[in-house]
């Protein structure tokens, strides 16, 4: 792998069901316990109490019903580690604008919450729509003094992702992996055969041999990935290389991933070819697209539903990929199949 390439993925995103006072405490020990075993420090775990607390009690006094809070570490594997919390609640809606001012509350607290969260978090986004609740998104550097102009290629790339297992199953049978320099990027997205931790150690072989060379042009790295998965249960994969220097997405998969670019408020589909990874011997070719001026890349597995568009969430195409991505799960992630969704703002 290149040694100048920075790279994101999958560790384990762990779930927090937010229903009431006592959970709030067991996200901030969970975030807390985290964050210590990532070396954070002890500005930066303080700051990821406060944020976790600030984000579930929000969700108890407002949401209306029980929420969740995903929570993951962004290891860019230079350093540049981040703590992800995603707050998610179905509820009706709110005021963006008047909830981050401090002072305002519609609980009769001392309505701080939000305004605290957006101040302490290096990274901070919230989108919330009337019928289809709200997400907030905070990052915590490790670095707790890592201010906007500090940061390096994993944070200058807009990159975001939710990946589940499904209900029941500990080990999740998708994996997700963003590798990038300063002139290209690298993406994959990968479905093991079924589920559990079958599913789970083909997707994370798949997963390792595409790090190996995340700059392949994507038939090649399909390749890689089919032998390394001969003998094993299988999996589908798509995966995307991007030249920043020229804007052109090279695209090639095998199996159900979906592969989209939204751009200008148009979807162009990305298909790929029948098949799974080291069971069948497929023949993909690598397709090329030119990249509109902001476009988005969303890569997904068939647990999340096909039937949506940005239209049914106005103003959602404009936001952190992280909130896109969190918001696709939450309205549209099937019950029965694990899911990830992978969204890449191409700088």
């Amino acid at each position: 792998m290149n040694t100048a390439a920075v790279c994101w993925g999958q560790r384990h995103q762990q779930s927090f069901s937010i229903g009431e006072m006592s959970q709030v405490g067991e996200l901030r020990r969970g975030v807390e316990r985290l964050a210590q075993d990532a070396g954070f420090g002890e500005v930066a775990r303080g700051r990821a109490a406060i944020i976790a607390s600030e984000l579930a009690t929000n969700i108890v006094r407002h949401a209306g019903q029980p929420g969740e809070v995903l929570v993951q570490l962004l290891d860019a594997r230079t350093g540049e580690s981040q703590l992800e919390l995603l707050a998610i609640d179905r509820g009706s809606g709110m005021d963006v604008d008047r909830c981050l001012r401090d002072g305002f509350s519609t609980a009769g607290t001392a309505g701080n919450g939000l305004g605290a969260v957006n101040r302490l978090a290096t990274v901070f986004d919230i989108y919330s729509a009337v019928g289809n609740g709200t997400v907030v998104l905070a990052r915590i550097a490790r670095n707790a003094s890592e201010s906007a102009s500090t940061r390096g290629v994993a944070q200058s790339i807009p990159v975001g992702a939710v990946s589940r297992a499904v209900a029941g199953e500990i080990e999740n049978g998708d994996a997700w992996r963003v590798s990038a320099t300063a002139d290209q990027i690298g993406l994959l997205v990968v479905d093991g055969l079924g589920h559990g931790p079958l599913a789970a150690s083909a997707a994370n072989a798949a997963a390792e041999a595409f790090l190996r060379d995340p700059f392949a042009d994507p038939v090649d790295a399909l390749g890689s990935m089919h032998r390394a998965l001969v003998g094993s249960r299988g999996a589908a994969a798509s995966c995307v290389h991007i030249d920043l220097r020229t804007r052109v997405a090279s695209f090639a998969g095998v199996g159900n991933i979906s592969v989209a670019c939204h751009a200008d408020g148009t979807r162009k589909s990305m298909g790929g070819h029948n098949g799974t990874l080291g069971v069948t011997a497929a023949k993909p070719r690598t397709f090329q697209y030119p990249l509109p001026h902001d476009a988005l890349l969303l890569l997904n597995s068939d647990g999340l539903q096909t039937r949506w568009s940005f239209e049914q969430y106005p103003g959602l195409s404009t936001r952190h990929p992280a909130t896109i991505a969190a918001v696709l799960y939450a309205r549209h992630a099937r019950q029965r199949d694990d899911v990830t969704v992978l969204a890449v703002r191409v700088p």
